[in-house]
């Protein structure tokens, strides 16, 4: 057993929890590399920060699954440029307008994955 594995073993023995941060998956491979040993990943993405072409990289990732139970954080999120509840709705009154919430784009682009025949 390698180091890592051992530092793994240990904490799922002694503790509820085991939560390891990593540095993003398109600068370097540890991400990947450390991933076997994940129950689950979470990405996390700033809003109106991080370019949203940088999402095809854990997008491609999930997709080939090399990360486990992908979820996807968008964090800083200000309402009142348009993510989420806000003035506009109206429960089906008046015209319904073509819905570009990023939580629906991301939904989108993460949603189940496709079973190959």
């Amino acid at each position: 057993m390698d180091i890592l594995s051992n530092i793994i073993n240990y904490g799922r023995e002694h503790y509820d929890y085991v939560i390891v941060d990593t540095a993003p998956v398109s600068l370097v491979t540890d991400t990947i590399l450390i991933s076997e040993y994940a129950d689950l990943t979470i990405y996390v993405a700033r809003a109106n920060y991080l370019d949203r072409r940088l999402l095809n990289v854990p997008k491609e990732l999930y997709q080939q699954g090399k990360l486990k139970n992908m979820a996807v954080v968008i964090n800083d999120v200000d309402f009142k440029r348009g993510y989420g509840y806000g003035y506009g709705y109206g429960y089906g009154y008046g015209e319904k307008k073509e819905d570009k919430s990023l939580i629906r784009k991301l939904k989108g682009m993460f949603g189940k994955k496709q079973s190959r025949v």
